[in-house]
């Protein structure tokens, strides 16, 4: 994920924002634009509550189609589990840097688990601004129904899903 990034050999790449790998961390509030993420002091709650909800709701997705997408509602069902997991991790911004990456590997990983082909370009950045609107709107207040669109329409555009 790091290939090609420039990096402070010094920095304890992987720990969480709040860790107390580094002083550094243990005080680094981070923002993207002029939208804060979660406190730093927070970010190991939020990140425990977001596992407990990301495993619930993709136990009643496996429940509900144990081989994948199969119709517009199952596909439906998997992208807003996609969009659940970036948005949630934009939000959060448990690390200092690479969330974006991280939030799109997540996203991407939800798609291939359900059979669905990754939409989330990892690098460069997306850049439209359809994503640019929903990832914001995911950091700003947890509403993550703007990135279920993003997702459903780049699986309709790019692989003809619907």
């Amino acid at each position: 994920m790091y290939v090609g990034i420039k990096t402070d050999p010094n920095y304890p790449l992987g720990e969480f924002r709040g860790s107390t790998a580094s002083r550094a961390l243990q005080q680094c509030d981070v923002a993207v634009g002029n939208v804060p993420g979660v406190m730093a002091e927070r970010v190991a709650a939020e990140l425990r509550r977001f596992e407990r909800s990301i495993t619930q709701r993709m136990a009643k997705l496996d429940a509900a189609c144990p081989d994948g997408a199969s119709d517009a509602a199952t596909i439906a069902d998997i992208a807003e589990l996609a969009a659940f997991a970036h948005g949630e991790w934009v939000r959060i911004h448990p690390f200092a840097d690479g969330n974006g990456r991280t939030a799109r590997i997540l996203g991407s990983w939800i798609l291939l688990r359900y059979g669905l082909p990754p939409v989330l370009r990892l690098r460069p950045r997306p850049s439209s601004a359809d994503y640019v609107r929903a990832a914001a709107q995911s950091m700003a207040n947890g509403d993550h129904r703007l990135m279920r669109e993003h997702v459903l329409d780049q699986l309709s555009r790019q692989f003809g899903a619907s």
